[in-house]
């Protein structure tokens, strides 16, 4: 397994170091480079277009941050770079990975994540490796969806490579193959493809999978909202995927 020194180093702001009630959107340029600045890693979700190319975005659907609506993926490219987000001071609108990638310019370390409808669909996954091809930052991908991580293999050690995971009793989970749950909670996925990292729910920790799997790679762990919850929960991760407050600094757990 390859190690990345800046792979943990900083704390990993969540979709962006957003602030809507500043104007300040998730998962826009405004956002991202707010979080770089500001001395922090940056996540950021990415969903398939029309025409298969990554946009910066979270939900499958339009509505929630947008004035327009349906589905993300039945618009292309260029359609939907042109979408303004809702209340963006800045008029930012959707940008696409190659954008982003292009601002940040390898400043800071950027944390992928790959949306999936778990469809066996990896179009997002080769998406990302081709608008990545000649990025030279410091790149992480990672996914909820296992079906990824092979296709990721081929650009490996370029970037690091992560899975994405949670205890899996939420109602959403249920509609999953128990076997593929479990597999999924106890980190299996990340121990048969040799991953780097593992981001886990900050709320279900300690957790088996990640306590055994810090023992060969990095534990992070999402969303944690509070120094108090980063307390509670750091003697279980190296580091923090944070939203709605800003991090003390603190000494390096890695």
């Amino acid at each position: 397994m390859t190690k990345f020194d800046w792979l943990g180093a900083k704390p990993v702001a969540h979709r962006g170091l957003h602030q809507p009630e500043n104007g300040i959107i998730e998962n826009t340029i405004s956002a991202i480079v707010a979080a770089s600045r500001a001395g922090f890693a940056v996540e950021i979700d990415v969903q398939v277009t029309k025409d298969g190319e990554a946009v910066c975005f979270h939900d499958e659907t339009l509505d929630r941050l947008t004035s327009e609506n349906g589905l993300v993926s039945n618009r292309t490219l260029s359609e939907l770079t042109k979408i303004p987000i809702k209340d963006a001071v800045d008029g930012d609108k959707i940008p696409s990975l190659a954008m982003v990638l292009n601002e940040i310019g390898g400043a800071t370390p950027i944390y992928i994540e790959l949306k999936s409808k778990f469809d066996d669909d990896t179009t997002i996954a080769k998406a990302v490796m081709k608008t990545i091809k000649n990025y030279r930052g410091p790149l992480a991908l990672m996914s909820f969806d296992p079906r990824f991580f092979e296709v990721l293999e081929d650009g490996r050690p370029s970037y690091a490579v992560g899975q994405v995971s949670y205890r899996h009793d939420d109602e959403e989970a249920q509609n999953l193959n128990p076997l593929f749950r479990l597999l999924r909670r106890f980190c299996f996925p990340a121990f048969q493809h040799d991953l780097d990292f593992v981001a886990y729910n900050a709320d279900h920790l300690p957790e088996f999978g990640p306590r055994l799997f810090r023992l060969r790679g990095k534990v992070l762990s999402w969303t944690v909202r509070s120094d108090e919850k980063w307390d509670e929960i750091s003697p279980y991760a190296q580091q923090m995927i944070f939203e709605g407050f800003i991090p003390k600094l603190r000494p390096n757990r890695l």
